[in-house]
This record gives structure tokens, C-alpha cells and sequence, in this order.
């Protein structure tokens, strides 16, 4: 896809441990969607709640996102979206979910959205293995045990820790590269600015709970866009449907790719359906220490 033959890496922001890389794109942005936090709501699955099935609506008269690992806070627990999706307007769909909250089953169907995330690290754990539910709580149980845990296991616990006010995102900006204690650990790329500032906080929160398990060390420039080269090397293919959307695979050595793609056939897709142009792709440099067991 040409978004990733045209990336351009500016200079560091450097924000409580994390090393935020302000990335460019050199092609037309993706418009027409609504990636407000709010155009999608999340409720217990009508027919019944289960952990694995929430039921999604969209209530805008454009086409909504849904991100992996977007919250959904509140419901019988804390829930992650486990696959990204293009909801079409004014409509409803299940959508597969992670519980980030081992310890309660009990509350109310309704959840709330504000646009935070699950920290890079308990998202690239539900990508290793089969068995994503238990790997996302062994995740959660790491953080649990490295600063003090709640009663539930909540991954939202440990993001609610008090935080100086989000670095601003800079005009044309439309993704990120993160670095912690010195080397790359992924980054995110978006369709649009606007797509970008509505996961900031989630983005932004998340590297800044990953980063507190790491010492601070500045990641060099030259580390970001090396990064950024072999992004441009990697090849995305399409893997499934993703609502009116196509999800999107790929690989590079150590840095694994997963997002979603508009597709030319819209919203009458026979799968495979070839990606058109990417609305959201996050990257995961998965030799970082953060992703093989490393703490210190």
C-alpha cells in the first residue's frame, strides 16, 4: 500500500519514559468516517452477555471505527475490543471482546467510551498464541504484580494513575512512533489526523503505563527512522473482513503489522477483498524487552 512507501519521522517529544516520534504520511487522507470515541456504543450482547460478543452500534450518519484494543468501560467488566471493524451508519453489529478485568461479572449492560486504549503490551499479548483471553490476563497480572493491583485485575486501575496533561499532536501529524527505555517498541499510523487525535489519550496512556516498567533511557532519532524503513519494506495483505472494512496483515523480521483497509468493493465485500487505501495499522517491534519478558 503507498502509505507505507511515504513516511516521514519528525523530531521526539520525550513525555514520563516514552519517546513519541511524530510520523507524517505523504498521501491524501481517508475521509468520510466518524472516529469520534462516541460514535460507537458498546452494550452486553442482546441475546444474552458473554465475555467474548459485545454488540456495537453506530449511531452517526457516516461510517464509525471500532480499534483493537479500544475500551469499553463499565458493563459486567472491562472489556478491549479484540478486532478492529467499519461499522456502516446507523447500524448494529457484534464485535469480538477482551476482558481486561478478570475479577467481576456484575453491573449494568451500558459502557462507556473515552477514548482510551489498552497499553501496546496487553494488545500484542492477545496476538501471541491462541489462547488471546488468557494471554491478556497473564499480561495484566505482570502489571499487578510490578505496581499495586486491584481487587478485579482492571487494567483501567492502573491507567487511572495520576498523569501530567498529553503532549499536543502537531498539525498533518498522522501517526506515532514509540520508543521506551531506548529502543522501538511500535507505532500507529492512521487514514487521518482526525483518526490520530481521537486515539491520542488512549495512545499516549497506554506507552506511558508500559514505559513505568522500563528505566528511562531517550531513544535515538536514527533508532525511529530505521523503524520507519522497515515499515516501508513491509507488505500488507488482507485476512478477513472487518465489517464494510478489510483487516490487514504483516511482517518484517521482528515487526508485526495489524489494522484495517478501506476496499473498493465497499460494503458488498467477498472475501478476500483487496485493501484500498488503510484506515489504521499498529506496528509491534515484538524483540522488545517489554514483549519477551523483560521488566527492568
Amino acid at each position: 500500500m503507498r502509505e507505507l512507501h511515504e513516511l516521514h519521522v519528525g523530531k521526539a517529544i520525550h513525555d514520563e519514559g516514552v519517546s513519541l516520534f511524530p510520523l507524517w504520511v505523504g498521501t491524501p487522507a481517508v475521509t468520510g468516517h466518524d472516529w469520534s470515541p462516541g460514535a460507537v456504543s458498546f452494550s452486553e450482547h442482546s441475546g444474552g452477555a458473554t465475555v467474548a460478543t459485545l454488540e456495537a452500534r453506530n449511531a452517526s450518519e457516516r461510517r464509525a471505527i471500532a480499534l483493537e484494543g479500544d475500551l469499553a468501560e463499565g458493563g459486567l467488566q472491562h472489556r478491549m475490543v479484540a478486532r478492529s471493524l467499519v461499522l456502516a451508519p446507523r447500524s448494529t453489529s457484534p464485535v469480538s471482546a477482551l476482558c481486561v478485568e478478570q475479577g467481576r461479572w456484575h453491573g449494568t449492560a451500558g459502557f462507556a467510551r473515552r477514548g482510551r486504549r489498552a497499553a501496546a503490551s496487553v494488545r500484542a499479548a492477545s496476538r501471541q498464541g491462541a489462547d488471546a483471553q488468557s494471554r491478556v490476563w497473564q499480561s495484566i497480572h505482570g502489571l499487578d504484580q510490578a505496581f499495586t493491583g486491584s481487587g478485579t485485575s482492571s487494567l483501567l486501575h492502573h491507567l487511572d494513575a495520576p498523569a501530567s496533561p498529553l503532549p499536543r499532536v502537531l498539525d498533518g501529524q498522522r501517526g506515532v512512533v514509540i520508543g521506551i527505555g531506548g529502543r522501538i517498541l511500535g507505532a500507529e499510523l492512521y487514514g487521518s489526523s482526525s483518526g490520530l487525535r481521537a486515539r491520542w489519550r488512549g495512545i499516549v496512556e497506554g506507552a506511558r503505563l508500559d514505559a513505568r516498567r522500563r528505566s528511562w533511557a531517550p531513544t535515538a532519532a536514527e533508532t525511529a527512522r530505521a523503524f520507519a524503513r522497515i515499515v516501508e519494506q513491509l507488505s500488507v495483505s488482507p485476512v478477513d473482513e472487518a465489517g464494510i472494512a478489510v483487516a490487514v496483515e504483516g511482517a518484517r523480521a521482528s515487526v508485526r503489522g495489524a489494522g484495517i483497509a478501506t476496499s473498493s468493493r465497499g460494503s458488498s465485500l467477498a472475501f478476500p477483498a483487496e485493501p484500498d487505501r488503510l484506515l489504521h495499522l499498529a506496528l509491534t517491534d515484538h524483540s522488545h524487552p517489554l514483549l519477551v519478558g523483560g521488566t527492568s
